[in-house]
Formats: C-alpha cells, structure tokens, sequence
C-alpha cells in the first residue's frame, strides 16, 4: 500500500511542477507587461522542446495513475511483462 500513496504523490509533485511553470510563466507575463515591455516571441525549439517535455510528463503521469488504480494482479503483469521487454499499446 506504501507504493500506492508513493505513486499518489509522484503524480501530485509532477502535476504541481507543472502547475508551477504555467503560473511562472502568466506572472512573468504579467510584470511584463505593467512595465510596458511585450513578452518577446520565444524560439520554435524552445517551443518543442516543452512540449515534447509536456508529453513525456503526461505519459508518466498517466502510467502513475493507472499503477495507482488497478490491482496488484495487473501491476504484477505489467512488471513482468516489462521486464519481459515487451511494449503496450495501452496509455
């Protein structure tokens, strides 16, 4: 049961970092632009880069939230199935 409220809480410091980063990101603007300064256009790879972080950290989290939810018959399964190297088409 320990792993279930270590995943539980995985996910909440993932979702609150990125929390955090949205809310950096809305202030930042914010102070911008009561000081009058436009927020400059960032670049393409900077762009992707976050969203291909974005999208691995929403894999992660929904593989935390499904160890969270099943039982231990399909955790035990998937860890085996794994380690066998094999690969689910199940996000």
């Amino acid at each position: 049961m320990l792993w279930i409220a270590l995943t539980a809480l995985g996910a909440g410091v993932v979702a609150l970092a990125v929390m955090g980063m949205v809310i950096a990101h809305y202030v930042h603007s914010y102070e911008r632009a009561k000081l009058g300064k436009p927020d400059p256009a960032p670049a393409a790879p900077h762009d992707d880069d976050l969203r291909d972080e974005v999208a691995r950290l929403r894999g992660r989290v929904a593989t935390l939230e499904r160890l969270a939810t099943d039982g231990d018959h399909r955790l035990s399964a998937e860890i085996d199935r794994l380690s066998r190297g094999e690969v689910s088409s199940r996000v």
